[in-house]
């Protein structure tokens, strides 16, 4: 199942605690395994959080930032959902780089499963339902 939304997710994000390194590793590890499955370019946001627990910091903000963004090539951010820090910056930026990508393969099949709509048709007056069910 992992290797299936990997195959088929248009961007990532990864999530650490900053108050915890082996969550960091973890993400490292989640990174390389991603990186195997697609090795072309994917939209991956790195996130640290709980930033608003600075005093228990076991992930140093400046560590996680330069592996990230220079050794990596992804984005980073830190946020709290307990303050509700960055929360709406991280689905913009997803929404950003997703889109910066073009359209996927796995996008346009999805354009091509949607059913195409046309206008309904319409007898004296009234509009008739496609696909509804008459309970009685």
């Amino acid at each position: 199942m992992k290797i299936l939304a990997i195959t088929r997710g248009d961007a990532f994000l990864l999530v650490y605690s900053i108050e915890d390194a082996g969550s960091f590793e973890e993400v490292r590890h989640e990174r390389e395994f991603i990186i195997n499955i697609r090795p072309l370019s994917v939209s991956t946001i790195v996130v640290g959080n709980k930033c608003d627990l600075e005093s228990d910091l076991k992930v140093r903000k400046e560590l996680a930032e330069s592996t990230v963004t220079v050794d990596w090539e992804n984005w980073f951010i830190e946020v709290s959902a307990k303050t509700d820090t960055n929360i709406s910056n991280i689905y913009n930026n997803v929404l950003k780089q997703a889109r910066a990508l073009g359209e996927t393969p796995i996008l346009e099949q999805r354009r091509r499963s949607l059913p195409i709509f046309t206008s309904p048709k319409v007898k004296d007056g009234l509009i008739l339902k496609l696909h509804s069910c008459v309970i009685s």
